[in-house]
């Protein structure tokens, strides 16, 4: 609930609907990643062997990811309106063994 104050002094008072959280972009970029791969592992196998050129970019971009923290496909998704796990309010506990 919102209060938003009107010229005259009065408050109006709006109600909007609690946003989901969604998935978070890492769990977006993981399913994509996987989705791109299998299909284009599918497609050299049955098209032509130059579909593996994807599947190459997309290990090259989840190595980035894990290197440095971003990928292009993450940049995308975030410019999309995407929201990452931190925005979202979804904290991992750190377990150790």
């Amino acid at each position: 609930m919102e209060r938003d104050q009107v010229a005259t002094g009065t408050q109006r008072v709006t109600f909007k609907p609690p946003r989901p959280p969604g998935w978070p972009l890492e769990r977006v970029l993981h399913l994509m990643a996987g989705t791109v791969v299998l299909t284009s592992a599918t497609l050299a196998y049955l098209c032509s062997p130059l579909w593996l050129i994807l599947t190459g970019f997309v290990g090259v971009s989840l190595l980035l990811d894990a290197s440095v923290g971003w990928c292009p496909a993450s940049l995308v998704l975030y410019r999309l309106g995407v929201r990452t796990s931190a925005e979202c309010g979804i904290h991992r506990d750190s377990r150790t063994p």
